[in-house]
């Protein structure tokens, strides 16, 4: 073959790419992929029931298997302890009164063992903090507290209280704070450990 006849298919090639004889136009490609598209859709549609893309399903030996919204953790199994000891946390809102500088003195108590909470507790527009409660969620109950300023000022101070664990937090542990000013504004934060 000669150079000449090449430069003439290559040219021929060229041109059929760019669409110039209507051989390989934008329209053309399109469509074929739309009705590639298409007939991908319809395969998927037949191999592959409803039921079996529900991403809340497994398969396991050719079978779907379910997967439950309940809880991992059951009162049968066996839970991954939390660390024991103090813990400091920082939390923060963007409301008024603002909940800072969460302390708890033993982050996972058993029955029986005393628990305390600090929180920092600032008014942003230098009202009194009137008042901070704790709602208290363990596996088996759910407990409301209020708490003492304990140092500081009622527009910058800490807040504390201490009660005595008597449930476990194998399953749900956590707490929800809110803090009340002087105008009735209010702040609420809710860390969850478990």
């Amino acid at each position: 073959m000669d150079t000449n006849s090449l430069k003439k298919r290559l040219k021929t090639f060229l041109l059929k790419l760019k669409g110039e004889d209507n051989y390989l136009t934008t329209e053309t490609i399109t469509v074929g992929l739309v009705v590639a598209v298409f007939i991908i859709a319809i395969v998927i549609m037949i191999f592959f029931p409803k039921s079996k893309l529900n991403p809340r399903n497994l398969m396991r030996d050719n079978k779907v298997i379910k997967i439950s919204s309940t809880p991992i953790l059951t009162p049968t199994s066996t839970p991954i302890p939390l660390p024991r000891g103090p813990r400091e946390f920082g939390v923060s809102n963007r409301l008024n009164p603002q909940i800072r500088d969460l302390k708890i003195s033993e982050f996972y108590p058993k029955k029986g063992e005393k628990q305390e909470i600090t929180v920092r507790v600032i008014d942003q527009k230098n009202l009194k903090v009137t008042s901070v409660s704790l709602q208290y969620r363990s596996d088996s109950k759910i407990k409301n507290y209020s708490l003492k300023l304990v140092s500081g000022t009622p527009m910058d101070g800490e807040w504390a209280m201490s009660w005595i664990a008597d449930d476990s937090l194998d399953n749900t542990y956590y707490l929800k704070l809110e803090a009340k000013n002087e105008k009735g504004e209010s702040a609420v934060v809710t860390p969850t450990f478990r």
